[in-house]
């Protein structure tokens, strides 16, 4: 069947067109590039210059200034003390502008200009204030005062004069080398175009040979995969052309007819074997069913032997009985409930509840082993006792408490078994007042829980962890630490109700 591919370049002209609009995209793109450079090398050294003539107009409005003091200290006019604001007003406003100078580049002798005109700013302020109260007769001013201060505002304009010269010749070395970048990156920039011309060029010629190498391949390659269907068509390949043009659709359409032909051609052979194979189903039916029959007898027989213990622990129980043992048929009674548990529900899922029982029947008969060497408590919420949890995970938990906790204990022991709500979550926790362990062998442990290492050690806890795991999906948290003395098993998992309840 002949696939039609909706693609840009899906014909030999529009690769060759291509070709040609991308070597017009790239003039164009070198022209405007061009463009771009010359107006960021006029941009970059029109601000300089205009960051110089600030600096002169800042220059000017200073002289303006002193001329403005001159003229009111020497002939005590009103005039001159009139016009200062406004001479005032001009330098402050050309000193804004080289402050935003100095935002933008720091040049220490720009910035010690600023201070410098500030500070004569300041001392005029007080001269002209002096001569204003001078000129009306003021009582507080003398002559020398003002004279004195004349002088101070004078040394500030010298020290100003000095900085204006360094600023300049700051300025000029910097305009200097802002100029000889500006020569620089001109340089680069037509380096650049040159290559990318050049580049340009060449890409457009590798692309116009490759589309002739292509054109070529693919003539070939349909000449080939026909010459193979002559040879033998049983065995022949299915041509591989992704030139995505008229090539590669005449390609699909023999691809379509080569496999037309063989499919009709492998039925004819697979009829040809058709009852062998039905045979050999036959005969894998017969061996599953023989297979399932000894798996059902299995079964049955697995079930006689805990019928017959249960039976046989009963009379055992009632025997006691007769014989005033009582002790002895409580301690069978126990034993025979504790297995029933574990042999009725170790496929199924339970209540909290009764995993709570069940631990409280291996308690009873822990106690009659150890007598008043340990002591038990469980703290169960009964918020949680319809939780749904899977058979054996308490008791298992509180025997390795036993083995490896609090064992080689004369008296004194302790197992505490806590289990409550958090939210949606619900909280075992297992503690003892045994030996304990190390912080090292406890990260080992978890560590080996965590990656299923199979280890010697600790069969039951990692028994229980892979199992909470699959009931739970992953959704649970088993944690280990000292409680100086002994350990704390903790175990959080998602609260889920009891569907029998």
């Amino acid at each position: 069947m002949q696939m039609n591919k909706k693609k840009i370049l899906n014909t030999v002209f529009k690769k060759y067109a291509f070709g040609y609009i991308l070597m017009g995209l790239s003039l164009i793109f070198f022209l405007g590039t061009s463009m771009l450079a010359s107006t960021y090398i006029a941009r970059q050294y029109r601000n300089a210059t205009e960051r110089m003539i600030q600096i002169n107009d800042l220059h000017n409005a200073v002289n303006d200034l002193s001329e403005d003091i001159n003229m009111a200290y020497s002939f005590l006019s009103m005039d001159g003390i009139d016009q200062y604001p406004q001479m005032k007003s001009d330098v402050e406003h050309h000193l804004e502008n080289t402050r935003l100078q100095l935002n933008e580049k720091y040049i220490r002798e720009l910035a010690d200009l600023n201070s410098i005109i500030e500070t004569y700013i300041c001392r005029s302020d007080l001269l002209i204030a002096d001569i204003e109260s001078y000129i009306q007769n003021s009582k507080n001013i003398s002559h020398d005062k003002l004279s004195g201060e004349y002088d101070y505002v004078q040394e500030a304009y010298s020290y100003v004069g000095d900085c204006f010269q360094n600023v300049y010749s700051a300025k000029y070395g910097q305009l200097s080398s802002t100029e000889n970048a500006l020569k620089h990156v001109q340089q680069t920039i037509n380096l650049f175009l040159i290559v990318f011309i050049l580049v340009i060029v060449v890409v457009c010629a590798l692309y116009l040979v490759a589309m002739i190498k292509d054109v070529i391949y693919s003539i070939k390659t349909l000449q080939s995969g026909v010459n193979s269907m002559e040879e033998n068509i049983a065995e022949a390949k299915p041509i591989t052309l992704k030139s995505s043009d008229e090539f590669e659709n005449l390609a699909d359409a023999y691809n379509s007819m080569l496999g037309i032909i063989q499919t009709q051609m492998q039925k004819i052979a697979q009829d040809a074997d058709m009852k062998e194979r039905l045979s050999e189903a036959e005969k894998k039916n017969l061996q599953i069913y023989s297979d399932l029959q000894k798996n059902n007898l299995d079964f049955l027989q697995s079930r006689i032997n805990p019928h017959f213990l249960f039976n046989t622990l009963n009379m055992i129980s009632a025997q006691t009985r007769l014989e005033h043992a009582e002790k002895s048929a409580e301690l069978i009674e126990l034993t025979a409930s504790y297995l029933r548990y574990n042999l009725d529900n170790i496929k199924k899922t339970v209540t909290l509840e009764k995993e709570v029982q069940n631990l409280k029947d291996y308690i009873a008969i822990q106690e009659y082993r150890y007598g008043e060497r340990f002591s038990y408590e469980l703290l169960v919420n009964c918020n949680c006792l319809d939780q749904s949890i899977p058979c054996m995970v308490l008791q298992p938990l509180v025997e390795n408490s036993i083995q490896h906790g609090i064992g080689m204990m004369v008296k004194g022991g302790v197992i505490r078994v806590s289990a409550y709500r958090e939210d949606e979550r619900v909280i075992l926790e297992i503690m003892d007042n045994g030996i304990g362990a190390s912080q090292e062998r406890i990260d080992e442990i978890v560590r080996n829980l965590k990656e299923n290492t199979s280890s010697s050690t600790h069969i039951g806890i990692r028994n229980i962890y892979q199992r909470l795991r699959l009931y739970y999906k992953d959704d649970i948290m088993l944690t280990m630490k000292n409680a100086d003395p002994g350990l704390v098993i903790t175990i959080s998992l998602p609260y889920i109700r009891n569907s029998q309840l």
